[in-house]
């Protein structure tokens, strides 16, 4: 009895520590001190995890544009991801 509380204290400790990873995840990837606080297998999940939102927001994008629009926002994000500024107007 008490190796299964154990056991289910552990994996709810784990599956909360993920749900944190996943929420939080642009914070953990623009910090180098708190990806350095995940263990290996966290900085894949990480890297997983920023693979799959990705690939997911291509698809959604890609499907629901124009050929044109395409070219335009693959321009848009290789410029934004190369320099990496961004203006806020009030």
């Amino acid at each position: 009895m008490e190796i299964q509380r154990v056991k289910f204290s552990l994996l709810k400790y784990l599956r909360t520590r993920l749900l944190k990873i996943e929420d939080n995840i642009n914070s953990i990837v623009a910090s180098n001190d708190i990806k350095n606080r995940l263990s290996a297998e966290e900085n894949a999940f990480v890297a997983r995890i920023l693979r799959l939102n990705s690939n997911f927001f291509e698809d959604c994008l890609h499907s629901r544009v124009s050929e044109s629009a395409k070219e335009i926002l693959s321009e848009m994000l290789e410029t934004s991801n190369s320099e990496a500024t961004f203006q806020v107007y009030s």
